[in-house]
């Protein structure tokens, strides 16, 4: 199977490779665990690799997440200039409005189904391809409820459509329903788990791979810090 490059070196390595192509990860955690960075990451070693890449910001608006990009010295820029990177903006509807190129104003199946496809199709076409989903804990709830099942199920058949795409979804668990959190059990192939606990004086964050397709799990928390270079396991 192949496999894409989280960036996250002894991640990687424990994955055997990184990430399973044609399938999606769901990344779950509190906020404040790293998780945007953790996908920044990953979509980063994919525009380096010369890989499309569509990141769907739904908890803040896209200039921010390119300014926190920045301050990791991971400019954005040059690659929406060269066609390999498209932000859509699904945040500034609830402000009203926005000037990026790719904008949601409404939270429907259609509109956000057209959005995707039109961001995509304005990139380069690459053998390969990498998606983010900032967050799903924010995106699902803003949707009625069959509309976020077809919106889901959308999702999963693009990517047994594209076998070389590898996707990532953000959630917190304990922020949704039952319900929605199963939902997203249920599209996706891979479950990694972060968290964090303050100890006196430092904070202590880990991950674990509790489930990935054709690859045993890695039950045991793993600490890792976050640092310029992004997310480095402690192992």
């Amino acid at each position: 199977m192949e496999k894409a490059k989280t960036g996250i070196a002894k991640l990687d390595t424990m994955l055997k490779g990184g990430l399973p192509r044609g399938s999606t990860t769901l990344l779950e955690g509190p906020p404040g665990a790293g998780k945007s960075i953790f996908a920044q990451q990953f979509m980063l070693t994919g525009l380096k690799a010369g890989e499309s890449c569509v990141y769907i910001c739904v908890d803040d608006p896209p200039e921010m997440i390119r300014q926190r990009m920045r301050e990791f010295g991971w400019d954005p820029a040059k690659y929406e200039e060269s066609g390999l990177l498209a932000f859509v903006d699904c945040f500034s509807w609830r402000i009203g409005g926005s000037e990026e190129r790719n904008v949601m104003m409404d939270m429907s199946y259609d509109r956000i189904t057209d959005v995707i496809r039109e961001a995509r199709a304005s990139l380069k076409k690459t053998a390969s391809q990498r998606a983010v989903i900032d967050s799903m804990t924010m995106l699902v709830p803003q949707m009625k409820m069959d509309d976020a099942l077809r919106f889901l199920s959308w999702l999963k058949a693009r990517s047994v459509q594209f076998p070389m795409k590898c996707s990532i979804w953000l959630a917190h668990k304990t922020s949704m329903t039952t319900q929605q959190y199963s939902v997203l059990l249920d599209n996706v192939g891979g479950v990694i788990e972060t968290r964090f606990k303050e100890e006196p004086e430092s904070l202590i964050r880990e991950v674990r791979v509790t489930a990935m397709p054709f690859a045993a799990p890695l039950p045991r928390w793993i600490p890792y810090t976050i640092n310029k270079g992004g997310l480095q396991l402690s192992v």
